[in-house]
């Protein structure tokens, strides 16, 4: 009976670890190739949710030089974008934090997309999750 037992674990515990070698590379080995390489760096766009309305277009421009330019326009209104700069960090996860002297931005960079973080560094959950991927 211990025989089995352990036939049975040794197989199960095979078969776990070898499924874990897919050939992909994993969310991390992908960010450290994206900050190593600098494929950050461009301008990237998208609708944010607005409280009302139709939303908030983005773009973010991050610099190799480490300064960032963002400007938000409501869709909706005759408003004058607002446009604020700074300069930014990168963390070895590529958590971006952008310092525009006044408060900090929070994103987090991914294959071609940047995605607003909340304040305190999290992924923004709930029913428009996706609007603040922004894409190249």
């Amino acid at each position: 009976m211990k025989i089995v037992y352990a036939t049975v674990v040794a197989v199960i515990l095979l078969v776990g670890f070898s499924s874990c070698q897919s050939g992909q590379d994993s969310p991390t080995e992908v960010v450290t190739g994206l900050i190593k390489s600098q494929e950050w760096k461009g301008v990237y766009k998208g609708l944010l949710p607005g409280a009302d309305g139709e939303g908030i277009k983005v773009q973010v421009t991050l610099n190799t030089d480490k300064t960032c330019q963002i400007c938000y326009q409501y869709v909706d209104r005759d408003y004058i974008p607002y446009n604020t700069s700074g300069k930014f960090t990168m963390d070895k996860n590529g958590i971006v934090t952008v310092d525009n002297g006044t408060y900090e931005i929070y994103f987090q960079i991914g294959e071609n997309t940047l995605t607003q973080l909340d304040m305190y560094k999290k992924l923004i959950t709930g029913e428009f999750a996706d609007m603040y991927v922004l894409k190249k």
